[in-house]
């Protein structure tokens, strides 16, 4: 009687004969506070002999409620911020379940994949800590690199002021490395600075001589002439050479020449 086993086998439930159905519902995470959002996408074949197209509508209700179980137990070992993990440990228990599905319940040959999510409240936690943590690398990205600029900076300020010091034509290559076009401008103010620097650097000589004229001449000159030499080099004025005895032998001719290009004494 083929036509009465086939006519048992039939199932009410509208499903249909379609394979891959998903079964979606939510279960509890650790703690009960939040769910997971839970999807097993079921499927099943005819075993042995028996033929059907689709379960029976106590085979389907059988099958879910083992589902639903199984899936309960296991995520709710872990936290609602887990879903990952969960997804993991469910699919191995319903790779188990569905082997050890009873034969005396069930007609077809089950398999079943659960994809898992975090429900809306959690994605909105984890959106909100995803984007504070981005900020905080952020800013510190931005601050170390800014440290790292602050620090580079300062060193080629420091190493141009030093060379600067040690310069007395450094202001002016400045300004024309600022406006190369005024180069003849520069020139002139150059000349006349470092002609009024010489005047001021012998007055401030001869007050110096002066109010020492009582004293040792003697020590004061021994003294004061390498550092004499040192500030005529750094104002850029022409150095006599040292003589082997400087208070015995002839004064040295210190010249400075002008803008027209003469010789001051």
């Amino acid at each position: 009687m083929p036509w009465l086993v086939n006519y048992c086998m039939r199932t009410s439930d509208p499903r249909g004969a379609d394979d891959n159905v998903p079964l979606s519902f939510t279960t509890p995470a650790h703690g009960d506070s939040y769910d997971f959002d839970v999807t097993v996408r079921l499927s099943w074949t005819s075993a042995g002999k028996r033929q059907a197209a689709s379960p029976r509508a106590v085979e389907w209700d059988y099958v879910t409620n083992q589902v639903r179980g199984c899936v309960r137990t296991k995520a709710r070992a872990f936290s609602p911020f887990q879903p990952g993990e969960a997804e993991v440990a469910v699919n191995k228990a319903l790779d188990r379940l569905f082997i050890d599905l009873p034969r005396q319940q069930v007609l077809l040959t089950w398999s079943g994949k659960a994809e898992i999510s975090s429900v809306a409240d959690i994605r909105n936690l984890q959106q909100k800590r995803v984007k504070e943590l981005y900020q905080i690398d952020s800013d510190l990205v931005a601050a170390r690199l800014r440290a790292e600029q602050t620090h580079e900076l300062r060193l080629a300020w420091e190493a141009f002021l030093t060379e600067a010091t040690t310069s007395w034509y450094a202001r002016y290559a400045v300004q024309l490395a600022e406006n190369p076009k005024k180069v003849a401008e520069v020139l002139a103010t150059m000349l006349e600075d470092r002609e009024n620097t010489a005047a001021r650097f012998l007055n401030k000589l001869d007050a110096m001589v002066t109010a020492h004229e009582r004293s040792n001449v003697f020590d004061m000159v021994i003294g004061s002439d390498s550092a004499l030499r040192q500030v005529m080099q750094v104002l850029g004025l022409s150095v006599p050479p040292r003589d082997p005895d400087p208070l015995l032998g002839p004064p040295p001719d210190v010249s400075f020449p002008s803008e027209h290009g003469a010789d001051h004494t």
